[in-house]
């Protein structure tokens, strides 16, 4: 279970529970006056109760069960999850991942089921360094819905899925392109390409066009914006 991003400093990490404090105190007063019936009370509630959610969080990366707090996603074949910044991210038994990414400077250990090392011991957890880089405000997050033929579209990189049915411009002028071979086979560049493939088409590439072989094929697109 991974976090990444840049830690922060304690001001920093207070300032971003001060900020899910507002966010939320609303609704958590409102839930404690109604259990408890007065204002006074319910303030004192309130308070203790977000002091506990984040000591608890932090108790249970220590002791190892931290698994047991995090929102968990049902997958199918086919769906994509965009993970920015700051999301405290793991992937599922039984999932085969296509993983595009920027360079990100720093990623941090959470959690790791436990596990040994091959030295028999257990690898090192960064617990401190996560609980400043994690953003708390990110609860629940989605699998992505496409938007056309765009996955993914963001700052640093664009994902695409492409049917291919007939004859298509790997880029626009200037540009480049990687792919990735989901189904059927593609030529380009003179090299033939099928699933489970990566290629990178050049800006230089004199004839920047990806063909299908035998059909329609399925790939992936991964450009800057």
């Amino acid at each position: 279970m991974l976090a990444e991003g840049t830690p922060q400093g304690k001001a920093e990490l207070d300032a971003r529970f001060t900020e899910l404090y507002k966010a939320h105190l609303r609704d958590v007063y409102s839930y404690s006056y109604y259990r408890v019936g007065n204002h006074h009370d319910a303030e004192d509630l309130t308070e203790q109760t977000f002091l506990q959610a984040y000591r608890h969080f932090e108790r249970a990366l220590r002791e190892g069960k931290v698994a047991e707090k995090i929102h968990h996603i049902p997958m199918k074949p086919g769906d994509v999850i965009f993970i920015p910044s700051g999301r405290i991210h793991a992937i599922g038994a039984g999932n085969v991942i296509v993983e595009i990414q920027q360079n990100s400077d720093t990623t941090y250990r959470v959690y790791d089921w436990n596990r040994l090392g091959l030295d028999g011991k257990p690898r090192k957890l960064q617990v401190e360094e996560s609980m400043q880089s994690i953003d708390f405000d990110d609860i629940e997050p989605s699998v992505t819905k496409p938007n056309g033929e765009t996955l993914v579209n963001c700052e640093y990189f664009e994902v695409e899925k492409w049917e291919l049915p007939a004859p298509r411009r790997a880029f626009e002028e200037g540009k480049f392109a990687i792919f990735t071979m989901l189904g059927g086979e593609v030529e380009c560049g003179g090299a033939h390409f099928k699933p489970g493939d990566f290629f990178l088409v050049p800006s230089s590439q004199p004839d920047p066009v990806v063909k299908p072989v035998n059909g329609t094929a399925t790939l992936l697109r991964t450009i800057i914006p």
